[in-house]
């Protein structure tokens, strides 16, 4: 296995053991089976796209004493993962840039990771909200 591959499946191993997150690995492009073209995701997709809760909770001063208010929603995440000692084309780079830009303008997080400690904490600001 690659060491991009083993970050893979350590991010996607950590997302399993989230009861609040869904995670796969996404594979993009085209391939030949059997003689036939078989179309994947688009090109630029992310490694590991998924859907996380986001739920927030918030206490409120009431006559009646605080009240405790949680308010529930998710977030759609992609992580791009890359080797750090590894090479990108300049058009495959800039197609997983476009394809980052697409999902943040759309409100989901997306973000480049080179190890499983930076997926982790790409994780938690996509928790917080944050667009990358």
């Amino acid at each position: 296995m690659s060491v991009e591959s083993d970050i893979q499946k350590a991010l996607l191993d950590a997302c399993e053991a989230m009861p609040d997150v869904w995670a796969m690995r996404c594979n993009a492009g085209t391939i030949r089976h059997h003689g036939r073209t078989i179309v994947l995701a688009p090109d630029g997709t992310a490694d590991i796209i998924g859907c996380m809760s986001t739920r927030t909770a918030y206490t409120v001063a009431n006559v009646a004493g605080p009240v405790k208010l949680i308010i529930p929603g998710s977030a759609f995440f992609g992580l791009e993962v890359k080797d750090p000692d590894g090479r990108t084309s300049k058009k495959r780079a800039a197609k997983q840039l476009e394809w980052r830009e697409m999902i943040r303008a759309l409100g989901g997080f997306a973000a480049r990771v080179e190890s499983v400690d930076e997926g982790l904490a790409a994780l938690d600001r996509a928790r917080r909200g944050e667009s990358e």
